[in-house]
């Protein structure tokens, strides 16, 4: 029997570092840890009527759909709760036959430099996505981001004509490859809900109620009278298998104890995974340049050897996050999904891994 936990979050959200730090917990209970807390979030769902595998789309990056930022000047919104406002406008645009993840933020300041020269920074890397020369630019705090993923051309198309008269909306920045903004915005966008066609996904605040919290809907968005559905999960929940995490590379001790963590869900020991050997036959290689031709012709993979993608993949295995974290009971496997850029491709490659002899083998990529 198999089980596959498509995210989890360690990065933005230490619930899991803590409690393994406070109360000492070895690796091996701290799998078992996670495991028990994923198991009682899939039960929650399903009395919530949601089945945790639709989720999969929006909990995971996806090749062929677009992730965007909305931009938003608070300065020309009348609103002072400019995000309610904001979000409203966007709610009542959203397909119910679409499912999305939904982050939000200011765009504010975390560089460690002067308040111009951060500023100043902050505006080149965002005028490399949109235009905006129609705002007058005092400070990039006057930003207000929606981020969407899993955004098909279509609803691209919906968001530009529906918002075009909206007061205070800058544009659509697509972040769905890695550039300086999207790496930065990955740690300033907090969490906010999925939309799974007409139900809207929510943390509850709610402590006292674990097993049973009330489908209240705490945003005051107007969901309800756009014709959605309130679901609630309890927030430490929600925050540890239901938030997206933007892809980044990983640059400080929270993305290594994420990686820590997720790693740990499917093995009962942690090594970096930097440390693994890399492992790729030649059958295998041949195999993937015949079924996946198109693939490996579009990255100028045609002709590569064993070694060449191996050597890619150390390079990139703290680049991206991990997904899709799954163990086979009866093989004893553990395997994992990453994504790749290549040449402004994306690859999702699934990796086996082997914890006892630290390898990770190639299982397939497309």
């Amino acid at each position: 029997m198999s089980k596959t936990i498509y995210t989890i979050d360690s990065r933005d959200n230490t619930m899991l570092e803590v409690m393994k730090q406070y109360f000492n917990i070895s690796d091996l209970q701290m799998g078992k840890e996670i495991n028990n807390m994923h198991d009682i979030l899939v039960e929650l769902l399903e009395k919530k009527g949601i089945s945790y595998s639709v989720l999969k789309s929006v909990l995971i990056p996806q090749k062929k759909h677009h992730e965007i930022i909305l931009v938003f000047d608070t300065l020309q919104i009348e609103d002072s709760e400019y995000g309610v406002a904001c979000y409203n406008a966007v709610i009542k645009l959203l397909d119910k036959s679409e499912s999305h993840s939904f982050l939000c933020g200011d765009y504010i300041s975390k560089i460690n430099t002067s308040w111009k020269n951060a500023n100043d920074l902050l505006y080149q890397s965002l005028s490399e996505h949109i235009n905006l020369s129609q705002i007058e630019y005092k400070s990039s705090e006057q930003l207000f981001f929606i981020y969407i993923n899993n955004v098909s051309n279509n609803f691209i198309g919906r968001l530009k004509m529906g918002l075009q008269n909206f007061q205070g909306f800058v544009g659509i920045a697509d972040v769905t490859l890695s550039s300086t903004l999207k790496i930065y915005i990955s740690s300033i966008l907090t969490n906010g809900f999925i939309q799974y066609h007409d139900i809207i996904l929510q943390p509850s605040s709610d402590q006292d109620n674990f097993f049973n919290v009330k489908d209240n809907n705490e945003f005051g968005y107007d969901f309800e009278s756009n014709g959605f559905k309130i679901r609630c999960i309890y927030a430490d929940l929600f925050k540890t298998f239901l938030t997206y995490k933007i892809e980044r590379v990983y640059f400080n001790i929270i993305d290594t104890s994420d990686q820590a963590m997720t790693i740990n869900s499917i093995t009962p020991v942690f090594q970096r995974l930097n440390t693994s050997k890399i492992i790729i036959t030649s059958e295998k290689l041949e195999y993937l340049k015949q079924k996946k031709s198109d693939t490996m012709q579009r990255i100028g993979f045609s002709n590569i050897t064993p070694e060449y993608l191996a050597k890619k993949i150390k390079e990139n295995i703290n680049s991206n996050y991990l997904f899709c974290m799954e163990f086979n009971d009866i093989y004893q496997i553990a395997k994992f999904n990453i994504m790749l850029e290549i040449h402004s491709y994306k690859i999702q490659l699934g990796l086996k891994y082997d914890y006892i002899n630290n390898t990770l083998s190639l299982i397939t990529m497309y």
